[in-house]
């Protein structure tokens, strides 16, 4: 399978071309890259201002703002195995979640590098993630009930790979936990698929994934190499579980309803999905599907949930960078904010991503250069997450 990089980012490759020309900012950069799952481009940037994200929303004014990013697969796994290989999916085994287990795990080493983390690791950079960059929570192959192995999903991409799984004692355990260290695995899917309890950040995994992020920070900064980090967050996947404060920023009915409730005309239902996921948490009052759509009250409770935990999320990546600044990085560290997917909140009646509707295949992307910051902008012209890894 060859890659194939097409020339929709010219202008991403010129941005990072004259920041490397600029006096300012050393070469190489280290590199920041953080994963946001189930991040559709719902923050304040995106023209959403009832969106309370100041710290991402203060990056994005630094930065570039890339209004029409697509994604190759709605999927998580997949999304992220093209993202980091720089390759198209052009066979099944390439759709699913289980891609990295089947087609990168226990692979000889190959003269083409098995990911750009890979690449820059060849190139003198000390990398180092945690959290989910590729499918797994910990980059590790297992599945969702089993006992983590030390198989990575990525053999060759990290020289550090820290385990965070604090009161949930996996990383998948963690990834659908709730505030009590269940998950939705242990309680056989009698679960809500929203939860808020007060509490501090860590309450939730994804405050535990700042903590030991900024942790590894120190350690990559010393290692008197350049750096690759990747902080992968959770939220907004379901479920959606979030500490109270971060509800409390938001009201049912300051959150907007979807424009487009109802299936389209000329869409064929084949083609959308009947919420599958969102399904599989059993505690809760309506199980919407293609037929059956949510509430109206409803569907905005769940939109305040999911804005909640964007929310939870910018405020973990305020941390981020603050601890950059802490330690003098930001002037010459790259910063790269994407989401693997979007989600349909409500739209065309669904609950959920896997679809080929706008609505799951475009995300966010941003992104952060220094020397830079004087121009940053919007770009409309429609860019993919293949162009990230010969961009980096």
């Amino acid at each position: 399978m060859e890659r194939n990089w097409p020339g929709w980012l010219a202008a991403l490759t010129l941005i990072l071309g004259a920041g490397c020309k600029m006096a300012g900012p050393p070469s190489p950069m280290n590199v920041l890259f953080i994963a946001i799952d189930d991040l559709r481009p719902q923050l304040g940037c995106y023209d959403l201002p009832y969106m309370k994200t100041p710290n991402l929303d203060a990056l994005a004014g630094q930065g570039f703002v890339f209004d029409r990013h697509y994604v190759q697969i709605p999927t998580c796994g997949a999304s992220r195995y093209s993202l980091l290989t720089g390759h198209r999916p052009v066979s099944p085994r390439y759709l699913s979640n289980d891609v990295f287990a089947e087609a990168m795990s226990g692979q000889p080493e190959q003269e083409a590098p098995e990911s750009f983390v890979h690449d820059l690791r060849r190139h003198g950079y000390v990398t180092g993630a945690v959290g989910k960059i590729s499918h797994a929570p910990d980059g590790r192959v297992y599945g969702y009930s089993d006992v983590p192995t030390e198989v990575r999903e990525m053999p060759y991409s990290w020289d550090y790979l820290p385990e965070v799984y604090g009161k949930w004692g996996t990383g998948w355990n963690a990834f659908f936990g709730y505030a009590d260290g269940s998950n939705r695995q242990s309680r056989d899917k009698q679960v809500p698929p929203m939860e808020v309890q007060p509490g501090p950040d860590t309450l939730y995994p994804d405050g535990w994934i700042t903590e030991a992020a900024i942790a590894l920070l120190d350690s990559l900064d010393v290692s008197g190499k350049p750096f690759f980090l990747g902080v992968g967050y959770f939220k907004p996947h379901l479920p959606w579980t979030v500490p109270q404060k971060y509800w409390n920023l938001y009201e049912d009915a300051d959150i907007p309803v979807t424009p487009v409730p109802d299936i389209p005309d000329g869409v064929s239902p084949v083609s959308l999905q009947q919420s599958g996921e969102f399904n599989q948490y059993l505690e809760t009052s309506e199980h919407p599907d293609l037929e059956h759509p949510a509430s109206p009250a409803y569907a905005r409770q769940l939109r305040h949930a999911y804005a909640a935990c964007v929310s939870y999320i910018d405020a973990q990546v305020g941390a981020l960078m603050a601890a950059l600044e802490r330690r003098g990085l930001m002037d010459r560290t790259l910063i790269v904010v994407w989401g693997d997917h979007g989600w349909h909140l409500g739209d065309e009646r669904v609950w959920g991503k896997h679809t080929l509707s706008e609505y799951a295949l475009r995300s966010t992307l941003l992104m952060k250069v220094p020397g830079l910051e004087h121009q940053a902008r919007h770009i409309g012209q429609p860019v993919e997450s293949l162009d990230i890894f010969p961009t980096i």
